[in-house]
């Protein structure tokens, strides 16, 4: 009757009979407060009991009028089989700081309680050494679910299983902690409810296994922050221990959320996680690694992760061991997945981007790639990787970007090659710099975006109307810095850049190969070579290079013009045909430049081209030495800071035509003319001379070996055409 309760004390026995009922007459509604409360209630502080009903003819507890508190169980034998409990308000509640010496609940039923229908404040009741649970049906409840709160620290390994109860749903209001030693194991169908700021703990030692159709569903009241483990959110901590995930196709492991989101999977230092045909949505970052903890490994495949608000993998620094493979990254507002290491891309495969509104893969960290590592559809469909930090292709790195393939670099982020390394870009390529400042063109030591090629083999090779494009959307970027590697650049378009491609000083690169490409409006010089035997016949191989609306459309030479090899500058090279000598250019003992029809060789201003004694200079047909001398000529020769084309016992060849004459000219203010010193032969044939000072002049004290000139034109001179002050 009205607040009569049902106890049993330690060392009691209590056994109830198939068919027995046993009815409480409570007047006032249950209040759940248990053995305090003025309610009716069978409060089991110790001892034995057992209801042991049959198939068809259970053991019933129920009520009448207003329904009653329940079944409170303290440290006690509990048997509960073919039994139905009605109208309780916890029907079964397992009390605080105590926990059950067995627990056997069996083919029973639980119906219209107006609380959890069980409630467990020791997850250890759970435990494998202490409970049998199976079999039984919850219906009617409110809300239709068993909960777990109070302690959450696994001391026993604890299995839960969907044929424990049905529905297969529990809810925790407490955060499961798996220590050492512990297997927290979810079996198939079993759904797993959180509350707002609770999370699945998985400590050092501890191991969690979902099997497939398991979920947990996060139903957390606020945003979610993605500030990892110090945010209160919900969120699965990995925190040193062992996470395994293993679903089906039809049957995947869910982690979900159905109200503002979570926070993800949080993988620390020493953790493994396990993930095969799971589903990760709504979380702030599906899997994240914070940038100090290094991971024992992560391993994802044939996986979905969707519908978050930051990424659906961030890996901040990298495993010891990572694969994800065949997974689909979908429904993000900004890129999908975040690293931290180029060498974490060896182990991406199968990667799907969908529905992304940037459908890349994110780069935050500095690093240097050591192994080999295609960037291609293979790998992610997205085809596409944005660098936040300056990425290194070191020695044994091999970086390969595939055909159509995206890369695109932020503010002062540069990619660089050293020595010892491979990069090649495929056709359809596109390098995209996204620099916020305007270039200053100061190399490597500027703020700026830029390619710096230090070392290695660096190789794009597109192809007619697929090239590969170095290219900016903001101010430009400083362009391709060049020290001592193998480049080769074929069907390659490079614009925005203040110097496209800058040679350093100091450095001379191994091999140069530029075929059938373009540079267009750069800033500045858009090839600029400060060594000249970067063009040497042994090294370089010049052709079909197309200069289009940069500032100048001409190809500098500075720093060192001496020959070391022989160069020769052919027809196809460069268009416009230009080679402005910034440096003088001396043609070393030994050595021979060539230069073909259409060729045309500026020299500013006391830039002087010298060739000295064992040294030749062949001009072909159509070719031109221009000379920009901002200060008229002194005729003063060799000793004045004026421009002279020197034969200093050398030999230089003209091979004009009437029609297609080698020019020596200046379109400025004039220059000094030709000076032939002892030692020297010079043999003009089609040339025409203009704005000289004297055109043609061997100084005193200078016996050539010889000068001819045949069918020369010269004009337009300060003093004497030919001037021979020695015989």
């Amino acid at each position: 009757n009205n607040d009569a309760d049902i106890i049993t004390l330690a060392g009691s026995t209590t056994r109830i009979r198939p068919g027995a009922t046993i009815s409480i007459q409570e007047a006032e509604a249950p209040a759940g407060n248990g053995v305090n409360a003025v309610r009716a209630e069978i409060h089991l502080q110790g001892g034995t009991f057992e209801a042991k009903g049959a198939a068809g003819n259970p053991v019933i507890f129920t009520s009448t009028t207003n329904g009653w508190n329940g079944i409170e169980v303290e440290t006690m034998t509990l048997h509960l089989d073919n039994v139905r409990i009605e109208r309780a308000y916890h029907a079964i509640e397992f009390k605080p700081s105590t926990l059950v010496d067995s627990l056997i609940l069996s083919n029973s039923r639980i119906e219209s309680s107006s609380n959890y229908p069980i409630r467990v404040t020791n997850i250890n009741t759970l435990g494998e050494s202490r409970s049998d649970v199976f079999n039984n049906t919850l219906v009617a409840n409110s809300p239709n679910r068993p909960e777990i709160e109070g302690n959450g620290t696994l001391a026993e390994s604890v299995t839960l299983s969907e044929s424990s109860i049905a529905p297969p749903t529990i809810e925790f209001f407490v955060s499961p902690t798996v220590g050492s030693g512990r297997l927290l194991l979810v079996e198939t169908g079993m759904r797993c409810l959180f509350t707002t700021d609770i999370d699945l703990v998985v400590n050092t030692g501890g191991h969690v296994i979902m099997r497939a159709g398991s979920a947990i569903e996060v139903t957390e009241a606020e945003a979610p922050t993605g500030d990892g483990i110090n945010a209160s959110r919900c969120e699965v901590h990995v925190n040193g221990g062992r996470l395994e995930a293993f679903g089906s196709p039809s049957q995947p492991v869910e982690f979900t959320s159905t109200q503002y989101g979570w926070n993800g999977i949080e993988v620390e230092t020493g953790s493994i996680l396990l993930l095969d045909y799971a589903r990760i949505d709504s979380a702030y970052n599906g899997i994240e690694v914070a940038a100090t903890d290094v991971p024992e490994s992560i391993v994802v495949t044939n996986s979905l992760i969707e519908s978050g608000a930051n990424r659906g993998l961030a890996l901040r620094e990298e495993p010891r061991f990572t694969q994800i493979q065949n997974t689909t990254f979908r429904k993000y507002a900004s890129q999908p997945i975040e690293i931290a290491d180029l060498d974490v891309l060896a182990f991406f495969s199968g990667l799907l981007g969908e529905t992304n509104s940037i459908n890349r893969i994110l780069l935050t960290a500095a690093s240097t790639l050591s192994t080999a590592v295609t960037l291609s559809p293979t790998l992610f469909s997205g085809h596409g990787y944005e660098f936040d930090q300056t990425q290194t292709i070191g020695s044994g790195g091999v970086l390969t970007i595939d055909t159509g393939g995206y890369i695109g670099l932020g503010n002062d982020v540069d990619l660089v090659t050293q020595p010892g390394s491979i990069t090649r870009a495929r056709p359809g390529v596109t390098i995209m710099i996204q620099e916020a400042e305007a270039p200053t063109g100061a190399g490597t030591n500027a703020s700026r975006a830029e390619v710096q090629i230090l070392g290695g083999t660096f190789e794009a090779k597109g192809s007619p109307g697929n090239s590969v494009v170095l290219t900016s959307t903001v101010n430009g970027w400083n362009g391709v810095e060049i020290e001592t590697a193998s480049i080769y650049l074929d069907n390659v378009r490079i614009e925005r850049a203040w110097h496209a491609l800058e040679f350093a000083p100091g450095r001379l690169a191994d091999s140069l190969t530029i075929l059938n490409s373009r540079i267009d409006s750069g800033g500045n010089y858009p090839v600029v070579i400060n060594n000249i035997n970067v063009l040497g016949d042994t090294r370089a191989n010049v052709s079909g290079l197309l200069l289009n609306a940069n500032n100048p459309d001409r190809i500098a030479i500075q720093t060192i013009g001496t020959l070391a090899e022989n160069i020769e500058i052919p027809s196809n090279a460069v268009s416009p045909p230009i080679l402005e000598m910034i440096s003088p250019l001396t043609v070393g003992s030994g050595h021979i430049l060539t230069v073909d029809t259409g060729i045309r060789i500026w020299l500013d201003g006391d830039a002087d081209l010298t060739i000295n004694a064992g040294a030749q200079a062949f001009f072909h047909a159509g070719s031109v030495v221009d000379i920009r001398e901002a200060e008229a000529p002194t005729g003063a020769g060799t000793n004045a800071s004026r421009v002279d084309v020197i034969v200093a016992g050398g030999k230089l060849t003209t091979i004009g035509t009437l029609d297609s004459p080698v020019i020596f000219t200046s379109t400025i203010s004039g220059w000094n003319g030709i000076e032939v010193e002892s030692g020297s032969q010079v043999l003009l044939f089609g040339a025409r001379i203009d704005s000289a000072a004297l055109a043609v002049e061997v100084p005193a004290g200078h016996i050539p070996d010889s000068v001819q000139l045949f069918q020369p034109k010269i004009s337009g001179c300060y003093g004497a055409g030919i001037h021979f002050k020695e015989t």
